[in-house]
């Protein structure tokens, strides 16, 4: 009977060790910050795990949104990015900055994970990543974004 049990608590820690959480979006949000109405602008761009993406830019009196899938190539290199700087299990408080400045333009990263295990009952995580870093973060979150920036097609943005 203990082995039993032992074998049985191996099996489940060993399955719940294996299972790991995965990302399902990653979305990128600019704003011009507080200017005049007339140039006041903002989009969003939104990446699934599967390369399908949205791009929404609002501003003067213009609104657009329209999806194309990402090229192979530029997706693996926000892979790549999301992987190195392990920002699936990054913590965003420990990447602000104590010299936040005010005004100007800002960039906000979001990155929604999927809890792996299907025996919790638990909502997708949303990590939202502060526009402004600390020293460590600043180029790394700088890599993201211009990773991020170069999946719109003909740069659209405006970056």
């Amino acid at each position: 009977m203990k082995k039993l049990l032992i074998i049985l608590f191996v099996i489940s820690f060993s399955s719940f060790a294996m299972a790991k959480d995965k990302w399902t979006l990653i979305s990128l949000t600019y704003s011009s910050g507080p200017v005049s109405p007339q140039y006041q602008s903002s989009w969003t761009l939104t990446i699934d795990n599967e390369r399908n993406a949205t791009y929404t830019s609002k501003g003067a009196g213009t609104d657009t949104t329209y999806s194309f899938t990402v090229s192979k190539k530029k997706f693996n290199k926000l892979i790549s990015y999301i992987n190195k700087y392990k920002l699936i299990s990054a913590d965003p408080e420990s990447m602000k900055t104590d010299n936040m400045r005010i005004g100007g333009s800002s960039n906000t990263v979001t990155l929604t994970v999927q809890n792996a295990d299907p025996n919790t009952d638990q909502p997708p995580r949303k990590i939202e990543f502060p526009s402004q870093q600390n020293s460590e973060w600043t180029p790394k979150m700088k890599n993201v974004v211009n990773s991020l920036s170069n999946c719109i097609p003909n740069n659209k943005s405006g970056k």
